[in-house]
């Protein structure tokens, strides 16, 4: 049974316990892609009356956190309870309406374990990955924003509706 497990750690490019750059680089970025196809997915196919961009948003996060959490974890169960714990008492003692904002308290959390643990490339890794993600989301965004009213003025040309006719 070790003989597999040994294997299996061989096979995820894990020599001793130490990733190099490139593999926390690839696993982050497999990471983001999986979660951009998840909330892609999930706008595409959302049913109910509004979308809140929170969601698809959370799910690229969280699953950003996913890969974070675990090359920081690795094989350590004492790390693992001690984010389980921390995780929880951030969760359930702060509240907080934007699940977004919740998972980038999870982040500060996640990165700020990987500097005190010393691994400083997988902080300095995963800060990057997880802004250039946010500062994307939020132009992303903005372009929604004013694509959005762009069709609204041109339905309000359509309509013969002027802004004095709104208030």
């Amino acid at each position: 049974m070790n003989d597999f497990f040994d294997q299996l750690v061989q096979s995820a490019g894990v020599v001793e316990g130490v990733l190099s750059p490139t593999h926390i680089a690839g696993r982050l970025a497999a990471a983001l892609l999986a979660g951009w196809v998840l909330g892609f997915a999930y706008r595409r196919t959302h049913t109910g009356e509004t979308l809140d961009l929170g969601i698809p948003h959370a799910q690229i996060l969280l699953s950003l956190g996913g890969a974070l959490i675990w090359l920081i974890v690795a094989d350590n169960l004492v790390r693992a309870f001690g984010l389980a714990g921390t995780i929880g008492l951030i969760r359930f003692r702060t509240r907080i309406r934007d699940p977004k904002d919740t998972t980038v308290l999870f982040f500060s959390m996640i990165l700020g374990m990987a500097c005190g643990l010393g691994q400083f490339w997988i902080a300095g890794m995963g800060t990057a990955f997880v802004s250039a993600t946010l500062v994307g989301m939020s132009v992303s965004h903005r372009r929604q924003q004013q694509s959005w009213a762009a069709d609204s003025k041109e339905l309000d040309a359509a309509l013969g509706i002027d802004d004095d006719d709104r208030d």
